[in-house]
């Protein structure tokens, strides 16, 4: 909880700060960061990045975005699924970088959907949480004027859909 408000206070005061990203390591470190919410849960681990051009972008947002992605993805698995997944797709072109974390976990209700990116919004109660992760994640999405989405279906899986300008032209 106290991370999640550090969080949500460095992104509301801090000003945008443009680096080259090292998003195999920003995906790697996520996973690792966030292996003990499940410790016991095995699944495969599919990650596809395709860079046509490297990523430029405020680093601490793009981190706590991907964190929070690739932790709830852990926590509303299906722990006792054989076959459970959680899937990392990136494409970089020089407009954006369009990032999609797909699972096959418990998946939310459609009737959630709408308020899923709202402060302290839980949408079960399967797992803890202060309902800061989601709200916080779409507030760095758009202070980087970047777009987040979510598709789902209830017991099937959840697929998070973010978009984020690639500043390269700044950079070079």
């Amino acid at each position: 909880t106290l991370k999640e408000i550090l969080d949500y206070s460095r992104n509301s005061r801090n000003e945008i700060k443009c680096e080259k990203a090292d998003l195999h390591k920003i995906i790697d470190d996520a996973f690792k960061n966030s292996a003990y919410i499940v410790p016991d849960f095995t699944y495969d681990k599919r990650i596809n990045i395709k860079e046509e051009v490297p990523f430029y972008s405020d680093l601490p947002r793009v981190k706590i975005i991907i964190n929070n992605l690739i932790s709830n993805a852990q926590k509303y698995s299906k722990r006792n699924n054989p076959d459970s997944f959680i899937e990392v797709n990136v494409m970089v072109t020089k407009e954006k970088m369009h990032f999609e974390i797909i699972d096959n976990g418990i998946g939310i209700k459609s009737q959630y959907l709408s308020q899923l990116f709202e402060m302290f919004y839980r949408a079960t109660t399967v797992t803890y949480g202060t309902g800061l992760g989601l709200y916080i994640a779409k507030e760095c999405v758009e202070k980087l004027n970047g777009t987040i989405k979510v598709e789902s279906e209830f017991g099937k899986g959840t697929k998070f859909i973010v978009e984020i300008p690639n500043n390269i032209q700044v950079n070079n």
